[in-house]
């Protein structure tokens, strides 16, 4: 950051326990002595739980209508940019913005007892101190038949940074790819 290397932070929420309840749309987050928990860690723990007791986007986005080989399903689509641009935002960070747009779901039939859909969606963000950056992201997502649950999620893409004229005065570089890879497990 800045020329120097980034400092490494250990999460507040590193080690500990929390209960998370939800009643009437608010989240509680009491320690692992059922007291509430200090403000900056029950924002971290709400963040990260903030749809519980609501309906799934992606599992309600599920069409009931049968689906054949090669169907796009935009309401697939669309509920996963939303959730997706929900999952990234950062309270510690307003100013950061994280976009997901242009997704594209196409149904490509059944794997053991998932259904798989090829993903396509371009992930925007303004990074700050590197500018903006853009990556195209291209994967596949495992949806349980029995259930609409996710199974599984890999997407990958290069990364595109749109530099500060700062940065490219300065001879700043930067390039990279990106691979998210989520796997989901029930009992």
């Amino acid at each position: 950051e800045g020329g120097k290397p980034a400092k490494e932070r250990k999460s507040p929420l590193a080690g500990k326990t929390y209960t998370v309840s939800a009643k009437d749309g608010k989240l509680t987050v009491l320690n692992d002595k059922d007291k509430p928990a200090p403000k900056a860690e029950a924002d971290l723990v709400a963040k990260q739980y903030h749809d519980l007791g609501k309906p799934d986007e992606i599992m309600a986005a599920i069409p009931t209508r049968a689906l054949k080989e090669g169907d796009d399903v935009p309401e697939l689509a669309g509920a996963f940019e939303k959730k997706m641009a929900s999952e990234a935002k950062d309270p510690k960070n307003p100013k950061e913005k994280v976009a997901f747009e242009g997704a594209k779901f196409t149904f490509k039939g059944k794997e053991g007892d998932s259904a798989a859909f090829d993903v396509v969606v371009t992930m925007k963000a303004d990074v700050g101190f590197l500018g903006k950056m853009t990556v195209p992201l291209k994967g596949k997502m495992l949806i349980r038949v029995a259930d609409a649950w996710p199974a599984s999620m890999t997407l990958a893409g290069p990364i595109g940074f749109e530099l500060t004229e700062k940065d490219k005065k300065a001879g700043t570089e930067a390039s990279g790819d990106l691979k998210l890879q989520l796997g989901w497990s029930y009992k």
